[in-house]
Order: C-alpha cells, then structure tokens, then sequence
C-alpha cells in the first residue's frame, strides 16, 4: 500500500516475498517450503516440492497438474496453502504514516 501526502509518496507495506527471512521462517515453521522455481521463489507444501524434485528429473507423467505453488506469502483465497497448514496468511503487515 502506498499512501500520498502533498505529492510525496509514502510506502505503508513491504511485499510479501517467500525468500524474505522473517517470511521464509514463517512458512517453515507452519510446515511449508520455500523453493526456487526458475526465477521465482514460490511457498509450497511438502508435496510441491517433491513434485518439482520428479518434474525437474522427468519423472512425472506429462499430463499431472503440479500442486498448488504461490510468489506471495501473504494473500487472500488460496485456500489450499492455508488448510490444514496455515503456509500464506492473510493478514497484512502494514505502517502507520
């Protein structure tokens, strides 16, 4: 979010990143992994990884669906890395101005 104030613009958020650290460490510790997918850095549960680690050696039947992967660590829906573990939150982390 950003907010403007006489022509100046202030940033009120960060983005929400997988390879920040702090967020990196919450993903971790619900349970989820943070991978490098090309250049994108992704949450994904066990699962995803495994899947990647098969795709990546040609181990996957061509027509599988990879699991559920996202660039953002925070975000609303995605209901798939948050139950049963809660790997994406939606709670923002935002300033005051």
């Amino acid at each position: 979010a950003v907010l403007c104030r006489s022509g100046q613009a202030k940033r009120l958020s960060d983005d929400h990143k997988p390879n920040r650290a702090d967020e990196r460490a919450r993903v971790e510790k619900a349970g989820g992994e943070v991978v490098l997918e090309g250049p994108v850095w992704r949450v994904a549960t066990q699962e995803g990884t495994k899947w990647l680690k098969k795709a990546k050696m040609g181990d996957v039947d061509a027509s599988s669906r990879p699991p559920t992967m996202l660039a953002v660590s925070r975000a609303f829906g995605d209901v798939k890395l948050k139950r049963p573990l809660p790997l994406v939150s939606a709670t923002p982390e935002v300033r005051s101005p």
